[in-house]
């Protein structure tokens, strides 16, 4: 360095502790070169008497260099070329150089560039002691931002919690904190969470919303910040109507926003280095950090900030190990991105900053709109070779290196559930996000049960009364039909279907045992709007299979109707039977070809005194014929009406035919019975057809 000042700054940073090494006599800011005298016997530069005052030299040196700098671009027009590439702002945008470079126009040894957010970050973040042994005393040093409180504005955290998780992360070979934010709706997912990252091995936390679920968190030994004091609130998302006539997310939700941003940056004022920041709901199947430090190093500083994406499909050369979205491709960089998993460097904490200012003076959109508009540079700036090769672009005024995270890899509900990607691309996800889901509710844990991705209690997975499940039957003429597989096709293939799961529902009260839901086949996906049977731009194979429950099934219903705790009771995911964490004595199913043909007791007996012997064992067929609903006696025969009714949700959806009528088409569980009421008070004497809405 060319001060004593600039190594006092680094040696005091936390992050270097130990590790600077002063270079007394190469040379001092303010302090003329021309002067300089050098030796080659010793490699050492002289300067001759140091007048003192060196801080006052260096300040004094910044307003010099930027006199001439000004002067010189005015009068030497030859040099206007040179110094537009090369002066107090040269080599790459947030630099900054000493004017002295200008004697060579190739490079020199004070060409080297230091960011001047980096340095204007060290001059406010790190205590100078007074003296040596003032520093001793004190202890080590620790970051004035923290110390001076870190978390001012965000309820219930409070500074020393905040320094004490990223010092933990600081101890870790690679310094990389993972953290998430919940509230007390969120528990369940976030104990699934904690389970995931603590088997990686991690430095982790979590930000707690509220005072409920940090106390539980905090009872389960939970490395957490926030929350306390905090009244619980709900925080669930819900869209509601603006004052232009748009959807926003509600206000407690969009609080949430600000929350995020603003714990962000007090973890990287604390001295966090490796930032990767969650929603509760995003659960991880593999080790993220390795991925998001191939990205990490001093030639894309600052930076980078890799964002997840709601991008449908992925490129091609992507799937290689160690890939990143290309953003070379249109629709990759304008994909939105997902503030649900982020990866924040410390060096672009200005640009965290600027998009947390954004979300609290624009409180009515959505924070992740605003990440966005933040970062994105309009026109797109052309990347410099360092940062193209890795698929890395620039932001914020082109100072911050930004990636986009692949999506077979790091999913989203779609390219994970629907389209497979990883297990047809035939590796491991990292992390799972279940987003576009019919419903934001009962959806987003089901589905993550049917990945076996949530840590539920021993109890879940080992129901006293036993289970039973069956291998549902799909004609190869409906799942494969002649032609293109319509929205006809596709209702009579998942009619036939629910048919066998209303069976197997009457079945499964018989024996008093909890129902395993079949893998169910859709020939169609589903969206919010219309689309010609798959979401256009994705890779979706159909038919899709196994299809998420929620296509077909109202998990909502089922939750409110069959659920306990945030977990269904009456039934378990089509995977269960599948999950690594079933006892050893649920491994060994009853397994049967069929169930009795009749449901009387007499027929029931037999299978009765089999299951006595082994009462925990699954019970598990073969098939599942479509009538036993049937063989029920009246009074049976209404209750089971009542219940299954409202299981079945709807597709969605086709062209409308009336502007008033939405289209969409209802599953009906009980399609094939005649004269039966569907749960819109229609009643069908007729066969079922295909009718739009209500």
């Amino acid at each position: 360095s060319d001060a004593p000042a600039v190594p006092s700054l680094a040696a005091a940073h936390p992050s270097l502790a130990g590790r600077v090494v002063t270079t007394d006599g190469i040379g001092r800011l303010g302090h003329s070169s021309f002067t300089k005298s050098c030796s080659a016997a010793d490699a050492r530069c002289f300067f001759g008497a140091d007048p003192g005052g060196v801080w006052t030299r260096s300040v004094v040196d910044f307003y010099v260099a930027g006199c001439v700098d000004g002067f010189a671009k005015a009068l030497f027009t030859s040099f206007i070329w040179t110094t537009m590439r090369r002066n107090l702002l040269c080599c790459r945008p947030g630099a900054f150089v000493q004017w002295m470079g200008w004697y060579d126009q190739t490079y020199s040894h004070r060409d080297l560039p230091m960011l001047d957010g980096e340095f204007m970050e060290a001059l406010s973040t790190v205590q100078q002691a007074a003296d040596a042994s003032g520093a001793a005393a004190a202890g080590p040093a620790v970051p004035a931002a923290a110390s001076a409180g870190a978390e001012e504005g965000v309820e219930g955290l409070d500074s020393a919690s905040v320094l004490a998780v990223c010092d933990a992360a600081r101890r870790h070979s690679d310094g990389a904190l993972i953290a998430c934010i919940a509230d007390h709706n969120s528990l369940h997912m976030a104990l699934s969470w904690v389970a995931a990252v603590r088997a990686l091995n991690r430095s982790f936390a979590v930000f707690a919303v509220d005072s409920e679920i940090r106390a539980e968190l905090v009872r389960r030994g939970v490395p957490t910040i926030g929350g306390e004091g905090v009244p619980p609130a709900d925080m669930r998302m819900t869209w509601v109507k603006t004052k232009a006539g748009g959807l926003a997310p509600n206000e407690r939700f969009a609080k949430l926003g600000g929350l995020r941003s603003h714990v962000m940056i007090a973890l990287l004022r604390a001295g966090c280095e490796h930032l990767l920041f969650t929603d509760a709901d995003v659960l991880f199947s593999g080790d993220p950090v390795p991925f998001v430090l191939r990205f990490s190093d001093e030639a894309v500083r600052p930076g980078p900030v890799l964002v997840s994406s709601d991008f449908l499909n992925t490129n091609m050369s992507a799937r290689a190990d160690g890939q990143l979205e290309d953003p070379q491709v249109s629709a990759v960089y304008y994909a939105a991105w997902n503030v649900g998993l982020l990866y924040w460097h410390r060096s672009a904490l200005p640009a965290l900053e600027a998009w947390h200012k954004l979300v609290v003076d624009t409180p009515e959109q959505w924070e992740q709109a605003l990440i966005r508009t933040a970062l994105e540079d309009k026109p797109r700036r052309t990347v410099r070779p360092a940062l193209a090769s890795r698929r890395l672009f620039t932001g914020f005024n082109g100072t911050t290196s930004i990636g986009v995270l692949p999506v077979d890899r790091f999913c989203n509900g779609h390219t994970y559930f629907v389209q497979r990607l990883p297990q047809r691309h035939r590796h491991e996800p990292i992390a799972v996000h279940p987003t576009f889901l019919p419903t934001p509710g009962a959806s987003k844990m089901h589905r993550l049960r049917e990945a076996t991705l949530v840590d539920d209690p021993p109890d879940y997975y080992s129901p006293p009364q036993g289970v039973l499940a069956y291998t549902p039957r799909v004609r190869l003429d409906l799942a494969r039909p002649s032609g293109v597989m319509g929205v006809e096709a596709h209702m009579v293939m998942v009619h036939e279907q629910l048919s066998q799961l209303r069976s197997a529902w009457v079945l499964a009260q018989k024996l008093g045992r909890v129902l395993v839901l079949p893998t169910l086949t859709c020939g169609l996906d589903r969206l919010w709007w219309e689309i010609n049977g798959t979401i256009p731009g994705t890779d979706t194979p159909l038919p899709i299979s196994p299809c998420p429950a929620d296509l077909v099934l109202d998990l909502e219903v089922l939750m409110r109707n069959h659920g306990r705790d945030g977990r269904l009771v009456a039934v378990r995911e089509y995977s269960f039977l599948q999950n690594p964490r079933l006892p050893a004595e649920l491994r060994t199913p009853i397994t049967l070809p069929r169930p009795p043909s009749s449901l009387d007791e007499a027929s029931l007996r037999p299978l009765r005194a089999q299951l006595a012997a082994r009462p925990a064992a699954p019970l598990l067929f073969g098939e599942m014929p479509p009538d036993l609903y049937e063989k029920l006696p009246p009074s049976e025969r209404q209750q089971t009406e009542r219940t299954l009714l409202v299981w079945a949700a709807f597709w969605c959806c086709t062209k409308r035919q009336n502007p008033k009528v939405r289209g969409a088409v209802w599953y009906d569980i009980f399609w094939d019975q005649p004269g039966h009421v569907d749960r819109h008070g229609r009643v069908w004497n007729e066969s079922w057809r295909v009718i739009l809405g209500p």
